[in-house]
């Protein structure tokens, strides 16, 4: 039997790893001549590199030795095979060397190359055997290290006088380690420690050439997690999270940058919850430097530091972060916490509440969002509920009115809250919203002084409202010209959005004559793009006392005017009441160059002043002038007194001009039909599936993209109403169906 010894040492930085075990393979090789190969047991000395041998595997003195049942791979680059080297039976793992002998089967001739990978690694080419490919989550079922799957060393060398020459091991991994420390009243179990960073830095590959040198890295991303299982952290007490990554830097190349941001999070359960708490929050690599102690920033660089190896993780260099572990949620005196590093904001009570709009101007950019912490998780006061009840005296300041925020340039989470009883003493909780407002709910809002513009929720939007609502809102003696709605006062420019979001109920009343505002029960004026929103069938929209102004007003159930702006699946089941001249409509006054599509208007509009020249109301559109309308229909019906007129239809008032196709309406007391626009005696007409195929397919042929068109309502109570509903879009087979024509579609 053959048999040689080679020294192979690895220069390994003082770091542990436990070995684990893995069964011997034989490979048969085949022989050029097209037989087999004998394979022939070898033994392997094999040496760790370091300064003093002292320790085990499993990060026990901060040094590394050999474990047992330790495996590692030997691959004859000439033959494409891989032989595995286990370590010697007969070593004692309770007495932890740097050199042990390995022994395993192989094949190789005098002058072939090899490349050795700890730890083993199964592979059929080289190319398989040269990747290494690192987890995004590794796993670590204890409180040391269990790093071997993914603690890569690499050497190479050749076959000489049948030896294989002394190999010098590398490492190809980084190691990091977390040291948790509690400072928390109670025991946490830990769950999962994550590395992120706000660019993709961290290699998923790793890719050898044949000499063992590192030739390419891949697969980059942002983030890598050690999955703890549930490790026990007591009061008190610490536990380490470890943690291989591949290198951040090969020869010229650097991937972190001295501002690049690392942040450490961990999920720890708390006895009643799960928590995910940030231990460092978006520091620059170039501030994670520092020899021994603990920074501000909790974290502490013991080993190798961030800046003696450019600001990478450099393979075989140890990194150690210590930081602090607290379940709990410090309250602030304030009622909000500001995170400047990542412009956050987080109000936890009512005065927070307060105290953040009363400086919201201080902190422009800022994402904003209210929280109720998970239930004995805080210290201090704190919401436990999504309620604040501006009445209540627990909640803060009882009956002081709102004053509207001025400018909102960042974002506000209203994070599923509703709001009650607020009073606003103008313009709206919000004046001006430049950012995105979302998932609010107003209860019980009234305005006291409505001058210019006026929502109830904002009073000028250029920015992004979502799944906001509003209910029994209060807005009455309007006396100014401007804007006025009971969400929304005017969606101001082109890039504005509205979606998701309706009034529920509220009353919205002008009661001076000779002023010319534009109300409507969603917003006064649309000028962006306003989708899947609708009013309540408890609101009403009403102008009280006559007006000789020529400059007549604009009133709409949903919109009381729309220039250029978009209104696309929204709805209206307003009551509209006018005793001046105004363009009147069931979803929008008045509609100039607008588009609007697969909405339509159900309730009843009552016109009491008797101009036609100044007067005009529809039961969709008051006046189209230049709007183009598609797919929509009106059940609306006029009130006592109305007087019918040229001006006065049951889809529309006038237009001049203006573009329908596929429109419906049903009140046959006000009829005006023109192209694009049938009238149908009841609301069953509707629901033939031919009107609702051409109605769909008006919509489908104007936009192919689009988000939601018409299915037939089956509900019994509001089908007489809304006999057709909205769904998300589905297409229409047979794009070139019927229009109008000679009324074939209806049926």
């Amino acid at each position: 039997m053959k048999k040689f010894y080679s020294i192979m040492s690895a220069g390994l930085l003082g770091g542990l790893f436990a070995f684990t075990s893995c069964s011997e393979e034989e490979f048969v090789n085949e022989a050029p001549g097209g037989g087999e190969e004998t394979l022939t047991d070898y033994t392997v000395k094999a040496s760790i590199k370091q300064a003093k041998v002292l320790g085990r595997a499993n990060m026990q003195g901060d040094v590394y030795a050999w474990n047992a049942e330790d495996v590692f791979t030997l691959w004859n680059r000439n033959k494409g095979k891989g032989y595995d080297f286990t370590i010697d039976a007969g070593y004692d793992g309770s007495q932890p060397a740097a050199v042990a002998d390995f022994s395993g089967k192989a094949f190789w001739e005098e002058g072939h190359k090899v490349v050795a990978v700890y730890p083993v690694k199964k592979a059929t080419s080289f190319a398989d055997f040269a990747t290494i490919i690192m987890p995004d989550t590794c796993k670590q079922a204890t409180s040391a290290a269990e790093l071997t799957e993914h603690t890569y060393m690499v050497a190479s060398g050749g076959v000489k006088d049948n030896k294989v020459e002394a190999l010098e091991f590398s490492p190809l991994t980084a190691l990091v380690q977390f040291k948790l420390h509690s400072i928390s009243d109670k025991e946490m179990k830990v769950r999962y420690v994550t590395l992120e960073s706000d660019e993709a830095v961290f290699p998923a590959t790793l890719t050898l050439s044949e000499d063992g040198t590192v030739t390419a890295l891949g697969g980059m991303r942002n983030h890598l997690t050690v999955d703890m299982g549930e490790a026990l952290l007591a009061k008190g007490g610490e536990v380490s999270a470890y943690l291989n990554v591949l290198p951040t830097t090969y020869a010229d190349t650097r991937l972190i940058s001295a501002s690049t941001l690392l942040t450490v999070k961990a999920k720890v359960w708390n006895g009643k919850a799960e928590q995910e708490l940030t231990l460092l929050k978006a520091v620059p690599a170039k501030d994670l430097i520092l020899e021994g102690g603990v920074d501000e920033d909790a974290v502490d660089h013991t080993g190798d530091n961030l800046e003696k190896t450019a600001y990478q993780f450099a393979a075989g260099k140890q990194y150690k972060f210590n930081l602090n572990v607290d379940y709990r949620v410090y309250i602030p005196k304030t009622g909000f916490a500001v995170d400047e590093t990542a412009k956050k904001i987080t109000i936890y009570n009512a005065e927070g509440l307060r105290n953040w709009a009363a400086k919201a101007d201080d902190y422009t950019k800022f994402d904003v969002k209210l929280e109720v912490p998970a239930a004995g998780s805080v210290v201090g006061e704190a919401f436990t509920e999504k309620v604040i009840d501006f009445a209540n005296v627990a909640q803060g300041k009882a009956g002081a009115n709102w004053t509207s925020i001025n400018g909102l340039t960042g974002s506000f989470d209203g994070n599923g809250f509703v709001f009650k009883n607020l009073v606003i003493d103008k313009n709206g909780f919000i004046g001006n919203n430049n950012g995105i407002l979302k998932d609010l709910t107003l209860d019980g809002v009234k305005v006291l002084n409505l001058e210019n513009r006026t929502g109830a929720l904002v009073a000028s939007n250029s920015g992004s409202i979502v799944n906001c609502h509003t209910k029994n809102v209060d807005m009455a003696n309007v006396t100014g010209s401007g804007e006025c709605g009971l969400l929304v006062g005017v969606n101001n420019a082109s890039t504005a959005t509205i979606e998701d979001c309706s009034v529920e109920s509220g009353s919205l009343t002008c009661t001076t004559a000779g002023n010319s505002p534009t109300l409507g029960a969603f917003c006064g004026k649309n000028v962006g793009t306003i989708l899947h929103s609708w009013v309540g069938n408890q609101v009403k929209v009403e102008v009280k006392g006559s007006n000789t102004n020529e400059n007549t007003l604009s009133i709409g159930g949903f919109a009381g005017n729309q220039e250029n702006g978009t209104i696309m699946a929204c709805y209206s089941l307003a009551d509209v009441l006018t005793e001046a001249p105004a363009n009147v409509g069931g979803l929008i006054g008045s509609n100039g160059s607008g588009h609007v599509r697969a909405s339509y208007a159900t309730g009843t509009i009552t016109v009491k002043y008797k101009n036609g020249d100044w007067q005009t109301a529809g039961g969709l559109v008051g006046w189209n002038n230049y709007g183009k309308v598609i797919g929509c229909y009106a059940t609306t019906t006029f009130g006592d007194g109305t007087t019918a007129s040229t001006n006065v239809g049951g889809f529309y008032g006038k237009f001049s001009p203006g573009a329908f196709e596929q429109c419906y309406f049903t009140d046959g007391s006000h009829q005006v039909e023109v192209s694009g626009v049938k009238w149908v005696n009841s609301s069953s007409e509707l629901q033939k599936s031919a009107t609702v195929r051409a109605m769909n397919l008006a919509l489908e042929r104007f936009d192919e993209n689009l988000k939601y068109n018409f299915k037939v309502n089956e509900d019994v109570a509001t089908k007489e109403k809304q006999p057709l509903v909205w769904q998300e879009a589905e297409k229409v087979s047979g794009a070139e169906g019927p229009d109008f024509g000679d009324g074939g579609d209806i049926m």
